[in-house]
């Protein structure tokens, strides 16, 4: 795993994970290799969402997306794992893909970094209001 994740970001992307329910972050591609071009490549990672959490799918993927992107700095693609049909890509995914995150039930128990004070996961009761402050 290049030290872009590994070193210099990857508390923060398991804070970013928490955050928007991610519940297991793989990096690969050139990221998870030493062909990572800091000056001209992106990060590849597979994001698997809690689909049970409070926040909509969309604002889970794109708000973790952007919020990724913002971190370190370039183009992130995502990818489900699940649905990869292509055996070739799939290949070439499984050759280099490192964890970076995988919850545990202890991840669950406390609100997640950054839930704004009134959100749910703080006791109270406007979903709307984590939407407003994110976007």
């Amino acid at each position: 795993m290049h030290a872009i994740v590994r070193e210099h970001h990857r508390d923060a992307l398991i804070l970013l994970c928490r955050r928007y329910y991610v519940s297991r972050l793989e990096v690969f591609g050139s990221a998870a290799t030493d062909r990572f071009d800091v000056e001209r490549s992106d990060v590849d990672l597979l994001v698997e969402l809690d689909l049970s959490a409070p926040l909509g799918g969309l604002e889970q993927f794109f708000g973790f997306k952007h919020a990724a992107e913002r971190l370190l700095g370039r183009r992130v693609d995502i990818v489900n794992p699940a649905f990869i049909r292509n055996s070739y890509f799939r290949q070439c995914v499984d050759e280099t893909r490192e964890l970076v995150y995988a919850a545990d039930a202890t991840n669950r128990s406390t609100p997640r970094e950054g839930a704004p004070v009134g959100h749910p996961e703080h006791g109270g009761s406007d979903p709307v209001v984590h939407s407003r402050a994110q976007f």
